[in-house]
């Protein structure tokens, strides 16, 4: 009996299909008591695995997970690949910017540089003024970008360059402290001004 470690690559029907590093995918079953969470397993765990002499092969250990993503599920995530269409529909670079700085936030949420509470207050001011805005267009009304929102957006540009060329803990506190602060004063804003849309909706 031989005992192996790889990654899940992919996962289905109760198989788990495990790269250990050869050129072949080493297609698994879940041994014993990991049945019992064999639901929780997805693809990217880490895991150890025993083959035996039928060169049947089942997974006995997952090791812990570096990270976790609920949607899509995936664990170990070492590179996050953002993709779009350059022709139809036209090349988004406002959604591009926003992808991007929410990628390199969730790096520093990894590397326990920024509280995750932080980038979830960033990410639910974005959907607060996306659906504002949605609702003022349904009321014919276009709502430009505030000074406080292009403050909002060069400051966190500005922190995140800072924190991305030095990893020092003073600074990191200091630049995601600016980017929360900027985050809720555009947001407060942007909603104090525009409260009429939601009068003129309901």
């Amino acid at each position: 009996m031989s005992i192996g470690q790889g990654r899940i690559i992919k996962t289905y029907n109760g198989y788990y299909y495990v790269d250990s590093g050869t050129d072949e995918l080493v297609t698994c079953k879940v041994k014993g008591k990991l049945k019992q969470i064999r639901f929780s397993l997805c693809t990217g765990d880490i895991v150890e695995f025993e083959t035996n002499h039928n060169g049947e092969s089942m997974i006995t250990r997952i090791l812990p997970r570096r990270n976790f993503m609920l949607r899509p599920t995936i664990a170990n995530v070492d590179l996050i690949i953002v993709a779009f269409a350059c022709i139809n529909p036209d090349f988004s670079y406002l959604l591009a910017d926003k992808l991007l700085v929410v990628a390199a936030m969730l790096l520093f949420v990894e590397q326990h540089r920024m509280p995750a509470w932080a980038l979830l207050l960033v990410v639910a001011r974005e959907f607060a003024v996306t659906g504002l805005r949605l609702i003022a267009v349904d009321n014919g009304r276009v709502i430009a970008a505030a000074w406080s929102g292009k403050i909002k957006t060069a400051s966190t540009m500005v922190a995140i360059c800072l924190m991305l060329l030095w990893n020092i803990p003073w600074l990191n506190t200091v630049c995601w402290v600016v980017i929360v602060v900027t985050t809720v004063y555009s947001g407060v804003e942007y909603f104090v001004k525009n409260h009429d849309v939601f009068r003129k909706a309901a």
